[in-house]
This record gives C-alpha cells, sequence and structure tokens, in this order.
C-alpha cells in the first residue's frame, strides 16, 4: 500500500469559532473499498424489514400517515394539500410528487399496496402492534 492510499485529508469547519478551515491529515489502517455500503445496511439478514431499502416510499407513507391520522383520503376526510406538505417535508419527497399520489389514493386491491402495507405493518409491530392490525385489516377487507 503506497502512501497516496494509506492517507486521506479531512476539513472540519469550526464556523463561528475562528471562520477558518482546518485540515488534519489522517492515516487509514487499510484502504476505503469504495464498493462497500455495509453502512446503509438497515438491520441484519432476517431482521430487515425494509427490504434493504432505508427510505419508505410516497405510497407506504401515505398508508403509514392516513392510518397514523385516522383520516381517508377522501374530500371529505383531510386536507390533502396539507397532507402532502407534511409527507414531502418529513421525507424530503417534492410536495409534487406526493400530491398526485394522495388525489390517487390507496387500491389495497393492488399487489404493490398489498406488499407496501405489509412493510409499514411489519415496522409498527414493536410500536404499537393494534396500528399493524388495523393496516393489515385494510388488506384484507
Amino acid at each position: 500500500m503506497n502512501e497516496e492510499q494509506a492517507s486521506a485529508q479531512i476539513a472540519f469547519n469550526f464556523g463561528p469559532v475562528n471562520g477558518n478551515v482546518e485540515k488534519q491529515e489522517i492515516h487509514l489502517d487499510k484502504p476505503v473499498d469504495k464498493g462497500d455500503k455495509s453502512d446503509n445496511v438497515v438491520g441484519d439478514k432476517g431482521d430487515d424489514v425494509a427490504g434493504g431499502r432505508g427510505v419508505l416510499s410516497v405510497k407506504q407513507l401515505i398508508i403509514l400517515f392516513m392510518e397514523m391520522l385516522d383520516v381517508t383520503l377522501d374530500a371529505s376526510g383531510i386536507n390533502q394539500s396539507a397532507l402532502a406538505k407534511l409527507i414531502a417535508q418529513v421525507s424530503g419527497y417534492a410536495e409534487n410528487t406526493v400530491r398526485p399520489k394522495i388525489a390517487k389514493g390507496v387500491d389495497y386491491d393492488a399487489k404493490q399496496t398489498r406488499q407496501d402495507a405489509e412493510r409499514i405493518a411489519a415496522l409498527l409491530d414493536g410500536i404499537k402492534p393494534e396500528l399493524a392490525e388495523k393496516i393489515r385489516n385494510n388488506v384484507r377487507e
């Protein structure tokens, strides 16, 4: 291993303390494998109900918020624009991505929706089992 592979430079910005960027050279014991994504794993194999992804889809978030807030997506049930704004703020998805999916609604007969609902229910099992069961019952109806 040559010196170039074994060292890296890190910049620390101490901001209002002195306004300067301090650089410190560090030496690594081994080269960094840029292909290693182990820090991005949600859990060990078998425990990972998130399916290897750390982010919920818009549809999954809609199911989650709909059940947590105990509302329906029809016009009388909730202000859809406000829900879209909330989901966008919490998730980082663009509001104009979330809003049409809320307007479309949740089709529990669709295979993907059933899978999404099960993923949300699995995540809620250890937090609020009755809410998880409510989501599962929506799929069964």
